[in-house]
């Protein structure tokens, strides 16, 4: 049986979709704009965590749950309301998300 944190995506899901009538309006680029910063402020914890702030590491992990929440929710906004994507705004997309990852990691 596989526990991956990966797994946990799924159920989650069904949970966001009760957001998705308050997010009609919204551009899934702008949900996507949303993890940048989540993913400096998880850099920052884990750089400042390595300095003797340990505590910064259990921010980092929560930062890390909400930037997974905010990828799912625009992955569902952009399904879900048929907002199509353009291959300028794939590729910003993946960027977005994929520098986030770099800027996250420890090393």
């Amino acid at each position: 049986m596989d526990l991956g944190l990966y797994n946990l995506k799924y159920p989650a899901r069904k949970l966001i979709e009760g957001l998705l009538p308050q997010l009609a309006d919204t551009d899934p680029d702008h949900i996507s704009l949303a993890m940048l910063p989540v993913g400096l402020l998880i850099a920052a914890a884990y750089w400042v965590g390595a300095q003797g702030q340990s505590w910064l590491y259990l921010l980092g992990i929560l930062l890390l749950f909400a930037r997974m929440f905010l990828g799912t929710l625009d992955g569902l906004v952009a399904t879900h309301y048929g907002k199509a994507t353009t291959p300028s705004t794939c590729w910003r997309s993946r960027l977005r998300g994929r520098s986030g990852d770099c800027r996250g990691s420890s090393r």
